[in-house]
């Protein structure tokens, strides 16, 4: 079962934000026994490095966090005819729709987020950590 995480998913695992991350780390293990396979576009990436001081993280910290992760969640590059599409879609959000074609790209089965208002046009099925653990249920 193929993952896509949207940049809140990644960044809330990266910066330890307390309020989903248990929900998100089950997901995680899940990847870490090889039964789901997770990626994030490379715009997450970028844009958790971008945020980083926000949370008091340092650019090294951040590195590294995100070098560990990606022994076990892909990281897809985005398709400059994608970024141009997005410039003249239906999308509201314009990064939001980049995410929405790399996980179609990556042929994702749902995309994790804790934002589904901002995937109404997705034709991927949209779930919150929670929604996906209850579906999986990993107890």
């Amino acid at each position: 079962m193929n993952l896509f995480f949207d940049t809140n998913i990644l960044m809330d695992i990266v910066f330890e934000r307390p309020f989903c991350l248990n929900e998100e780390i089950k997901i995680l293990q899940l990847a870490f026994k090889e039964q789901v396979k997770i990626a994030v576009s490379s715009l997450s990436i970028v844009n958790t490095v971008y945020v980083a001081k926000k949370y008091g993280k340092t650019d090294n910290d951040v590195k590294t966090a995100l070098d560990a992760l990606t022994k076990h969640i892909k990281v897809l590059d985005m398709r400059g005819q994608d970024v141009i599409f997005m410039l003249s879609n239906g999308w509201k959000d314009y990064e939001d729709g980049l995410q929405y074609l790399c996980a179609c790209n990556y042929k994702a089965d749902f995309i994790i987020t804790r934002n589904k208002n901002d995937f109404k046009l997705s034709s991927i099925e949209v779930v919150t950590p929670q929604e996906f653990l209850d579906m999986v249920s990993t107890d």
